[in-house]
């Protein structure tokens, strides 16, 4: 028996020294790691960090030359800058809504058209880390927060990449969907994810288009929950059935709110990758998991020996 009981007290102590060992390599993930992954990614047009205090440095684009300028339209507030980010590593900023109408007030960013985001081809994909202030938006007629946003320069077709709300789609309360076509409605939406957003928790988000001129677009969305840990679950493919958003100049592009200057998202926004081509389910998830630590192989050696203290018992 004592022989035994040594035995066991020698893996414990090796299954405690391996279980460190993995945590230690797995606290490599971060905000900063993702940053650079996508950095590493092909097709990597824009990307914004949001680090900063004002919109002077808070709205420099890290990888183009588009620098975003401050919406603030109605009553809305003024925006939140140097806030802290998904795991301590950046800075996210808040933006606001005004409780009443659409376009009571609020404050997002954006890329004007004067000084508008690179030209959008057939293919496009974008990814955002993000955290909402409310699990419902209300007080408006449509009640919808779009997080990134744009239209065509004739406003026929719409580039409504993420949206927070439910109107006009059956689905349960506020959730987020993506909508390209000649119009905002079931057929030119996919519902990314259907269950209430919960408060205080942070996501990560991201889409891939193809699009086929004048027929239709096809895409995938991807989701998780950072907060908890994922996993990351794929929405679609989906193809519409309105006609495709009309790729070229992107003209105002909105982050935290429409591109026209209403109908605000209510929250924080920590990063926004922009892709000029439609990444695959292996790079979105290459990009994820420098956010989310895998299990290190010391960490699964770990788990082995847990596995053989449970079998292995003192006998007496």
């Amino acid at each position: 028996m004592k022989h035994n009981l040594k035995e066991a007290g020698l893996l414990r102590n090796l299954l405690f020294v391996t279980l460190v060992a993995g945590i230690h390599q797995g606290a490599e993930a971060s905000t900063l790691s993702f940053r650079a992954a996508a950095q590493a990614t092909p097709g990597l047009i824009h990307q914004w960090g949001f680090d900063g205090a004002d919109v002077s440095t808070a709205g420099l684009d890290l990888e183009g030359a588009t620098n975003l300028a401050q919406q603030i339209y109605g009553t809305g507030a003024p925006i939140a800058y140097d806030q802290l980010g998904y795991d301590g590593t950046s800075n996210a900023f808040r933006t606001n809504r005004s409780v009443g109408s659409d376009a009571t007030g609020g404050g997002y960013l954006k890329a004007t058209s004067a000084n508008p985001v690179s030209a959008l081809g057939s293919t496009f994909s974008f990814e955002i880390i993000l955290k909402a202030d409310q699990a419902s938006i209300t007080g408006g007629v449509n009640n919808l927060g779009y997080i990134l946003s744009n239209r065509s320069a004739d406003n026929a077709s719409r580039g409504y990449f993420l949206v927070q709300g439910q109107a006009p789609l059956p689905a349960a309360a506020s959730p987020f969907s993506s909508t390209l076509g000649n119009g905002y409605n079931v057929a030119n939406t996919n519902i990314i994810t259907g269950s209430p957003l919960t408060v205080g928790d942070w996501y990560y988000v991201a889409g891939t288009y193809t699009a086929i001129p004048g027929v239709s677009v096809t895409w995938t969305n991807y989701f998780a929950n950072l907060t908890t840990g994922g996993p990351l679950v794929t929405s679609g493919p989906f193809t519409n059935s309105g006609g495709t958003y009309p790729m070229g100049a992107a003209l105002q592009f909105g982050i935290g709110g429409r591109y026209d200057g209403q109908e605000a998202f209510p929250g924080y926004i920590d990063e926004v990758n922009l892709y000029s081509t439609a990444l695959s389910g292996t790079d979105i998830q290459t990009n994820f998991n420098a956010l989310i630590p895998e299990p290190s192989t010391f960490a699964l050696f770990s788990l082995g020996l847990l596995s053989i203290l449970r079998r292995r018992r003192p006998v007496c």
